[in-house]
């Protein structure tokens, strides 16, 4: 395997003798844990997230707070508060948001532990996310100071969802149940998501043994208003045949992702240092 000369991208494989790792080896590899213990887009599926929105481009008027799956298909929207999500793999990725456009200007890979190597597809790292080292010693008041306090840090969450209480913009009746989705953890959800992988791994659970509730959490500063997200055991459920059917198909498409993204660093970087990738396929 082509390796990057001054990156390394974590490849997911999901081997066929799940049973025989131990609850450690699966942990690291569903990225369960973070990688910081010793140191104390899934555009393919649908996305979850939280509405922010009063009311749609029809001037529907939409319920803010609630949970929001998008349907990249239909190009449709279900609202609901009754959510609860199986989280199959947790990756880390940094992101600069694009009011504007209304998408990400610059993105990262897609890596399993917080001190892994991001590459970015403007030929940086971590989107120019800055240490405290970094930034101390640029001043808090510098450009590239104020740049990277606009970075954030995401846990991207792929697994299944189910919305009990779903509804349309128009208010029909549309629960979905173990709908494939993709969700970004950031800002005042970072950790409290955080938080909920390390109680797992305090009792010895998989995530995809886990059945989560999902809590939106209101917040006011001032005259703002802002949710953030919040999870809890629910319940506990064995893994399936087919459950492992869309491991592969999450892996496939966070492998496709990385490759996608380090060829634009490659590009974006002119070639300083920076080879390509050969991602390991996931076996059939």
């Amino acid at each position: 395997m082509t390796q990057l000369a001054t990156t390394e991208v974590t490849d997911l494989v999901i081997p066929d003798n799940l049973d025989k790792l131990s609850v450690e080896e699966i942990a690291i590899m569903l990225g369960q844990k973070d990688g910081m213990e010793s140191q104390s887009t899934g555009d393919a599926f649908a996305r979850l997230s939280i509405n922010h929105s009063p009311e749609d481009d029809a001037g529907n008027t939409l319920p803010r707070g609630h949970f929001a799956l998008y349907n990249p298909n239909t190009k449709q929207k279900i609202f609901g508060k009754d959510v609860t999500m199986r989280v199959f793999v947790r990756r880390f990725m940094y992101s600069l948001w694009d009011n504007e456009q209304g998408a990400y200007s610059v993105r990262s890979t897609q890596q399993s532990k917080l001190n892994d190597i991001f590459p970015d597809n403007e030929g940086g790292f971590k989107c120019g996310k800055l240490t405290r080292k970094e930034i101390e010693d640029l001043g808090t008041e510098s450009p590239e100071a104020a740049a990277s306090a606009m970075v954030k840090c995401n846990q991207v969450l792929y697994g299944l969802v189910t919305i009990a209480d779903g509804k349309t913009a128009t208010g029909e009746e549309a629960p979905v149940e173990n709908i494939p989705v993709v969700f970004y953890g950031k800002g005042a959800s970072f950790v409290p998501i955080s938080q909920y992988f390390k109680d797992l791994d305090s009792k010895s659970l998989l995530t995809w043994n886990v059945v989560s509730k999902l809590h939106s959490v209101r917040h006011k500063n001032g005259a703002t208003i802002y949710y953030s997200t919040n999870m809890t055991v629910s319940d506990t459920v064995d893994f399936s045949k087919e459950d492992k059917e869309l491991l592969k198909a999450i892996a496939d498409s966070i492998n496709s992702y990385n490759l996608r993204v380090s060829g634009e660093h490659t590009e974006a970087s002119s070639g300083l240092g920076v080879g390509a990738i050969d991602l390991a396929a996931v076996e059939a």
